[in-house]
């Protein structure tokens, strides 16, 4: 496995796959480093938060004294002490992991045909990636990546006063009648309009900050994408009177319960 791979394993689906197999005085030190990396890795590091991890981590390696054997405690284990140290100096962690460097240096590996000479070979295969990209720029009459249109392109985009619906789109399989939809999924899609609306971007950023001042890094996200429908209609509400134009403009969106008897396809092209 690659070093995401363990990355996500360890973050992500160990403590969910550990949580029924191992007694719980194992599992809790486990799913607390698992914490503890999610927290460290967020895009957002609180000075207070990062303080906290300092303590956190140090308590989770005591639990593991109690469980594991010493030949356990390597290097590796120890320099996760200092991880928050290095995000208090240097700034969050997605910034400057080695994951993206890895990912290139793979592509660069499967550029080398001759093993006695991998040099020779990273420079070929670069001079020609680069040749044929600059001259792709100037070949107006022939397909490339710079002229080709997307790939699932249906001629342009309709007159919609809002933009996420403004994309023509394609409906492939048998139209499905009269099927219920859950609450849940009603709010996805309510989500997911909210979130990929132009019109409504300024009003995502302002609840995004005030989710942060309110929440830690590792919950403002999830906060915010459960609070914003309900914040954003009574934010619009309160508007009705001062702009009416712009609560119309609205008005499909932040009102979409009114029945969840729809007619839809499987899937959709766009």
């Amino acid at each position: 496995m690659k070093s995401h791979d363990c990355h996500v394993i360890l973050q992500r689906l160990l403590p969910v796959g550990i949580r029924h197999l191992l007694p719980l005085d194992v599992v809790k030190p486990i799913v607390l480093l698992s914490r503890f990396f999610s927290q460290l890795t967020a895009r957002c590091l609180r000075k207070s938060d990062v303080k906290q991890l300092q303590d956190d981590i140090v308590n989770v390696l005591c639990k593991f004294e109690q469980i594991f054997p010493p030949a356990f405690f390597t290097s590796m284990i120890h320099v996760m002490i200092h991880l928050p140290d290095e995000a208090l100096l240097a700034g969050p962690v997605n910034c400057r992991w080695m994951y993206p460097i890895e990912r290139y240096i793979g592509e660069l590996k499967k550029s080398v045909r001759n093993k006695a000479k991998p040099e020779g070979s990273l420079v070929e295969a670069w001079v020609a990636y680069e040749s044929l990209t600059f001259c792709a720029m100037y070949l107006e009459d022939v397909e490339t990546a710079f002229n080709r249109s997307q790939s699932n392109n249906d001629g342009g985009v309709r007159k919609e006063k809002l933009s996420v619906f403004a994309q023509i789109a394609r409906p492939f399989g048998d139209p499905v009648k009269d099927e219920s939809f859950t609450k849940k999924d009603m709010e996805v899609a309510h989500w997911f309009i909210l979130n990929n609306c132009d019109e409504a971007l300024p009003y995502l950023e302002e609840h995004e900050q005030l989710m942060k001042q309110e929440h830690p890094s590792h919950l403002y996200a999830k906060k915010h994408r459960d609070l914003f429908p309900s914040w954003f209609h009574a934010h619009v509400s309160c508007m009705w009177f001062e702009l009416s134009i712009f609560s119309n403009l609205f008005m499909p969106v932040f009102k979409f319960g009114y029945t969840n008897k729809l007619t839809f396809c499987i899937c959709y092209i766009r």
